[in-house]
C-alpha cells in the first residue's frame, strides 16, 4: 500500500475550508478556526492517520475533517431531541393508534395495496422514533436526562466518534477533538471513558470486541 500523505494537518484544514466554503455553516467555520489554532492538531491527526493506515484503512484528512464536523453537528441535534422528547413520543403514539385502526378495517374498505403494509410501516417508524428520543437508548445518540454545561452534546459527540472510529481514535485523541469541537478545556481521558460506557439496570455492560471503523457517508458534498 502506498505511504500515507505527510502534509501538515493545518494546511489540510485550510485547503478543506477553501474547497468547501459554500457548504460550511458558521458553526463549521468556527470549528475549523479553533482546530487550526490548536497546537495539538498535527499531533492528534498524525496518531489517528498512522493507526488507520496500519490497519489498511486509507484515511485522508479531508474525509476525516468532514466526519468530525458531521459528528459535532449530529451531537448538537441532541438538544432538540431532548427538549422535544414529549412531542415525538406523542407522535409515535398517534402512529401506533393509526396502525391499530388500519389493522381492524374490513378488507373491502382497504382499497390501496400499500394500505396492507402501512400498519407495519407505521409501527416500525414509531418504534424508531421512540428509540431515538429515549433516555434509555444504548446507541451512540442516546439522549441523557442530565445536561451540565453542555455535557449532553459532548457525550453524544464522543459516543458517535468512538462508535465510528473504534481502535483509531484513542481516549486522549477524543478528549482533544471534543475540546476543539465545543471550544472548552479540561476534557479528561476519564470523562471520555465514562461517556463511552454502556450501562444496564444491573450496572456497566461488558466491553464489546474491537471492530473495524464504520465509515459513514459524508454529511455534505464538496
Amino acid at each position: 500500500m502506498a505511504a500515507r500523505p505527510s502534509a501538515s494537518f493545518k494546511a489540510e484544514l485550510d485547503s478543506f475550508k477553501k474547497e468547501s466554503t459554500s457548504t460550511l455553516t458558521p458553526a463549521d467555520l468556527a470549528h475549523l478556526k479553533r482546530w487550526a489554532e490548536d497546537d495539538r492538531a498535527d499531533e492528534v491527526w498524525n496518531k489517528i492517520s498512522r493507526k488507520a493506515w496500519k490497519r489498511g484503512i486509507p484515511l485522508y484528512a479531508s474525509f476525516f475533517i468532514r466526519e468530525v464536523l458531521g459528528a459535532r453537528s449530529i451531537s448538537e441535534s441532541v438538544e432538540h431531541l431532548s427538549t422535544q422528547r414529549r412531542f415525538y413520543q406523542e407522535r409515535a403514539t398517534q402512529m401506533e393508534n393509526l396502525a391499530n385502526f388500519l389493522r381492524h378495517l374490513r378488507p373491502s374498505i382497504i382499497l390501496l395495496p400499500l394500505a396492507m403494509k402501512l400498519p407495519q410501516m407505521l409501527e416500525d417508524t414509531a418504534k424508531i422514533l421512540r428509540e431515538q428520543v429515549s433516555p434509555n437508548s444504548r446507541g451512540p445518540m442516546r439522549v441523557s436526562r442530565v445536561d451540565r454545561n453542555g455535557s449532553r452534546r459532548r457525550k453524544a459527540f464522543i459516543r458517535v466518534m468512538s462508535s465510528d472510529w473504534p481502535g483509531i481514535c484513542s481516549d486522549y485523541e477524543l478528549s482533544v477533538l471534543t475540546e476543539i469541537a465545543f471550544d472548552i478545556r479540561d476534557v479528561t481521558v476519564d470523562q471520555v471513558k465514562w461517556a463511552q460506557r454502556r450501562t444496564t439496570r444491573s450496572g456497566p455492560s461488558k466491553h464489546r470486541k474491537s471492530r473495524k471503523p464504520v465509515i459513514r457517508r459524508a454529511r455534505k458534498g464538496k
